[in-house]
């Protein structure tokens, strides 16, 4: 995953990722998600906050459903697609 310019810890966060697909060519993919979700969630180190990473299919791709962090890592290992670390910063609970 690539870092955010100046960063100087490129492989920590203090917040988790989330994989928005370019031209809402599918679901966007969080990182993780707490157990359980919404409301009953009592894990005091979850975070609703995610980095957003714009991720962008080659043209010459085929495309394909990614469903974990782990899948659009290997396309991009593959030369798939491209991941570009944004500056923005979502306020997003996984609640389902």
């Amino acid at each position: 995953m690539p870092s955010p310019p100046g960063a100087s810890a490129p492989q920590r966060s203090l917040v988790e990722r989330v994989c928005k697909f370019a031209g809402a060519a599918q679901w966007s993919v969080f990182q993780s998600a707490p157990s359980p979700t919404g409301a009953g969630n009592a894990d005091r180190s979850y975070s609703p906050l995610w980095r957003m990473v714009l991720v962008r299919w080659s043209p010459a791709a085929v495309r394909q459903e990614l469903r974990s962090e782990e899948a659009i890592l290997a396309a991009q290992d593959r030369g798939e697609l491209t991941l570009t670390v944004t500056d923005v910063v979502l306020n997003c609970p996984v609640v389902r």
